[in-house]
C-alpha cells in the first residue's frame, strides 16, 4: 500500500536514513550479518558503526547470502533519494542547491544531477569526495543504480536469455553487458539511462567497473601530478598507449574511446564544452550514431567555435571514422553493381575489384579531407535516426 500522507513519508525517510548509516539499527540485518563482521571485519568492530559498515560493503562478494541481501538492500536505497543518503544530503546541500534547484527529488533524480556536474570546479571538495564514492558504489552493479533497476531490466533479461550476456551477477558484470551492448537495447528510457551511465565512464575511469584496478599502476607510472575526473585520466592513457603495460587497461582505454565516438550524449569532453556548438551548427542533427559528434567535427574551423569544443572534438580522433563510413557506402554500392554484371565479373573479376577498391579508397578518403579542411557555411545538418536517445 502506497504512503500519502506526507507526514508518515518523512518520518519513513529519516528511519530509511538512519538505517542506511548503520545498518545495525536494522535488527534483522544485525542478525543477518554478527558472523560476517566477525570473519571479514573484526578490526573495524570497535572502531565505530561506520567503519564496519563500510567493510561489509567493501567485501559486498564474499558476504552470506542473507547479509549481502541486506546491505544491496540498504546500499540501493541511499542511492535511491538523496534526502536518505545523509553522506551525500550534508556534503553536497550547497551543490544541489547550484547545480540541481529544478530536480524533483525521489527517484535518484537529484543524485544523477550532482553525478553530472560532480568534476565542475564549483563543486566543493567534500561534495566532489562524496560523489566520487557513490560512484564507486554504482560501479559494482545495477542494484545501486535506480535508473537501470527502473528502466532496464528486460533489456538485460533478453541479452542474457539470448546469449549476448554471462547471466552473472557483482562486480559490475550487469552493467558491462548494458553498455557494451548499448546499440541492441530496445527500450528508449534504458538507452537514454545506460547512455548516461557511459558519460561518467567517460569523464571519469573510476565509473567503469574494474577500470580503476587495472588501470592502477600504469596511471601511478604515467600520469603523475594529473588529478582524476573530467577525462584527465582517459586523455593521459590515451597520450600514453603504447607505455601502457596492463593488456587489461590498454583494452579498457581502446573500449571507452570508441564509445567516446559514437554519441554526442556519451562523450563527456564534446558534451560539456560544444552546448553552444551544437545549437549553432548542429541544432538539426539528432542525437544517435554520432551524427552530432560528425557534425560538429565538419563545422569545427567555422567563426564561433570555441577552443574548449574544438579540443574536446579533435581529442575523440573522429577523422578516421568519418572517412571510413564514407567508404563503406561507396563498396556498398560498387558491391550492388557487381551482383548485376555477373558475366563481366567472371572474366575480369579481380582486376575489376582491385582497381574499383583503391579507387573507392582514394576518393573516399580524398573528399573526407577535402570536406574537413574546408571552411563551411551555416547549412542545415538534418538527419533521422529512429531510435536516438533523448536529452
Amino acid at each position: 500500500v502506497a504512503v500519502t500522507n506526507m507526514a508518515c513519508k518523512a518520518s519513513l525517510r529519516r528511519k530509511a536514513s538512519q538505517r542506511v548509516a548503520n545498518f545495525q539499527l536494522d535488527p534483522l540485518a544485525k542478525l543477518a550479518c554478527a558472523k560476517d563482521v566477525a570473519t571479514l571485519c573484526s578490526s573495524e568492530k570497535d572502531k565505530g558503526s561506520g567503519l564496519v559498515q563500510t567493510c561489509l560493503q567493501r567485501n559486498i562478494q564474499k558476504l552470506s547470502d542473507a547479509c549481502r541481501k541486506k546491505q544491496i538492500f540498504y546500499m540501493g536505497l541511499g542511492s535511491s533519494d538523496i534526502r536518505i543518503s545523509a553522506d551525500l544530503s550534508k556534503a553536497c546541500a550547497s551543490a544541489q542547491k547550484t547545480f540541481c534547484s529544478d530536480e524533483r527529488e525521489g527517484g535518484g533524480r537529484v543524485i544523477l544531477c550532482l553525478l553530472d556536474n560532480m568534476h565542475h570546479t564549483e563543486i566543493e571538495p567534500s561534495c566532489r569526495k562524496a560523489l566520487v564514492a557513490e560512484q564507486q558504489k554504482r560501479r559494482q552493479g545495477i542494484e545501486f543504480n535506480p535508473a537501470l533497476m527502473n528502466n532496464c531490466q528486460k533489456d538485460i533479461d533478453d541479452l542474457e536469455k539470448n546469449g549476448t550476456c554471462k547471466q552473472a551477477h557483482g562486480g559490475g558484470t550487469r552493467i558491462e553487458c548494458l553498455t557494451r551492448n548499448a546499440d541492441k537495447i530496445k527500450d528508449p528510457s534504458c538507452h537514454a539511462s545506460v547512455e548516461r551511465v557511459m558519460r561518467f565512464q567517460s569523464a571519469d575511469l573510476r565509473a567503469k567497473p574494474g577500470m580503476e584496478t587495472a588501470c592502477k599502476q600504469d596511471i601511478e607510472r604515467l600520469c603523475k601530478g594529473i588529478d582524476a575526473g573530467a577525462g584527465r585520466w582517459h586523455s593521459c592513457l590515451r597520450n600514453n598507449i603504447s607505455a601502457v603495460q596492463s593488456p587489461e587497461c590498454k583494452a579498457m582505454v581502446e573500449e571507452v574511446k570508441k564509445q567516446d565516438q559514437t554519441s554526442f550524449y556519451v562523450n563527456y569532453n564534446v558534451h560539456t564544452h560544444c552546448a553552444s556548438e551544437r545549437t549553432a551548427f548542429c541544432k538539426d542533427a539528432t542525437v544517435g550514431r554520432a551524427r552530432v559528434l560528425d557534425c560538429l567535427y565538419l563545422h569545427k574551423s567555422e567563426e564561433g567555435f570555441s577552443n574548449g569544443c574544438y579540443f574536446a572534438v579533435m581529442s575523440s580522433a573522429l577523422t578516421s571514422k568519418l572517412a571510413k563510413s564514407m567508404l563503406g557506402e561507396k563498396l556498398k554500392g560498387m558491391r550492388g553493381w557487381l551482383d548485376g554484371h555477373g558475366g563481366t565479373v567472371e572474366k575480369w573479376g579481380g582486376v575489376i575489384i582491385a582497381v574499383a577498391v583503391c579507387t573507392s579508397a582514394i576518393s573516399a578518403f580524398g573528399f573526407s579531407y577535402w570536406l574537413l579542411k574546408k571552411k563551411f557555411k551555416k547549412l542545415g545538418y538534418s538527419v533521422t535516426v529512429p531510435s536516438a536517445s533523448e536529452e
